[in-house]
């Protein structure tokens, strides 16, 4: 169970970079929002 914890919250955390990384490079579409 905890690993399967891990992996989620990996997953989440890696999804959130993600889209900070798409705000930094692409400042106008949240700007847009």
């Amino acid at each position: 169970i905890i690993s399967r914890v891990n992996h989620l919250v990996f997953d989440c955390w890696r999804h959130i970079q993600a889209s900070f990384e798409r705000v930094i490079k692409e400042p106008h579409l949240v700007i847009r929002r």
